[in-house]
């Protein structure tokens, strides 16, 4: 089946799979499940489903055994791999401007990706998350590119750059300690959207890259890009999953609770989800069989802790669901998982 979630620069991924092959594993086991091949996206701006291109690091964690070999190697790359973006990040004057320039141009390298940068100047913090379904799992590849971005500004940056604080929007419950030993600060999981805090004074630390000059024309480049590029459009599929993953460990689900969260009636939220072509019942009954087998993948959960997480009100009742989904139990399937 083909993959249809928004684009990504695939640069990323395809030279961390070129890592892997270096490594002596084979392409066809790092492209395994991902509907891609090296040859897809070896053009330097290349874009790509960015769910393909996020199995690409799973498969690296799964083959190699390390959870945190996308990190790791993430350190070790510079931005002028990241092709266009990369070279705007680097011809930037500041920090603070890089990360302006990013944001700005982010839909050169991503269709899905959103930043806020409204605490930039007064707390030193921006966030950024994707426009996606939640049973698209990006936490491997996110901690890859957070990586990179505090790796690369340490090579442009007059002195070490070390974060006040990093949050990542993705679950994580074992080696912890490990994150933030690479990334050389406070981490936590489970929030809102990604997070980076940076000291007011290190924003204005100048890079040792900056261009005046290049950056105006990569700037006008990078907008003879974004004219050619299709404007965005809402997905009212993704928003409501979203606000369902927002209140259902607490049972509060409903079509009139999500419809209010959204700022609509119920009537006109089912109204539009029937002109996408689904229903608020199939988007409820999807997502919790996609979650469900992302958080069986997790052996550190157990059962009646994802009972809970997907509003069930017991085990059985959510082993029962399981069961009609994907005609087998939750342990059966956890054990194809390992």
């Amino acid at each position: 089946m083909s993959d249809t979630s928004p684009k990504h620069l695939a640069a990323i991924a395809r030279d961390f799979a070129e890592q892997l092959i270096a490594q002596g594993f084979s392409e066809g086991d790092i492209f395994s499940g991902t509907g891609l091949r090296k040859a897809d996206i070896a053009e330097p701006e290349a874009l790509a489903p960015i769910a393909a291109l996020a199995r690409i690091f799973d498969q690296g964690a799964k083959l190699s055994g390390d959870d945190l070999i996308g990190m790791r190697w993430g350190f070790n790359r510079r931005f002028v791999q990241l092709g266009l973006v990369g070279y705007l990040g680097r011809s930037s004057h500041s920090v603070k401007n890089l990360v302006i320039n990013v944001a700005r141009y982010r839909r050169v390298f991503s269709e899905p990706i959103d930043f806020d940068l409204s605490e930039l100047d007064t707390k030193g913090a921006f966030s950024w998350s994707y426009n996606l379904p939640p049973r698209i799992d990006l936490g491997r590849m996110v901690e890859a590119q957070t990586a990179q971005l505090i790796g690369g500004l340490r090579v442009v940056t007059p002195r070490k750059l070390v974060p006040k604080f990093i949050e990542f929007e993705h679950r994580r419950v074992q080696r912890i300690a490990d994150v933030q030993h690479l990334l050389g600060c406070p981490v936590s999981f489970g929030h809102k959207a990604n997070r980076i805090g940076f000291h007011l004074t290190d924003l204005d630390m100048p890079l040792r890259t900056a261009d005046a000059g290049l950056q105006k024309v990569l700037q006008r480049h990078c907008d003879l890009v974004l004219a050619s590029r299709p404007k965005d459009r809402p997905d009212i599929q993704v928003k409501v999953e979203k606000a369902i993953v927002d209140r259902i460990s607490q049972g509060q689900a409903s079509v009139e609770a999500v419809a209010s969260d959204l700022g609509m009636s119920a009537r006109t939220l089912s109204r539009r989800l029937g002109s996408a072509g689904t229903t608020y019942q199939t988007l409820l009954a999807n997502l919790r069989r996609a979650l469900a087998e992302r958080y069986l993948s997790d052996h550190t959960l157990s059962q009646s802790e994802i009972a809970y997480m997907l509003g069930y009100s017991d085990v059985s009742s959510f082993a029962s669901a399981f069961k009609r989904w994907t005609g087998t139990s939750p342990g059966e399937m956890r054990q194809t998982l390992h």
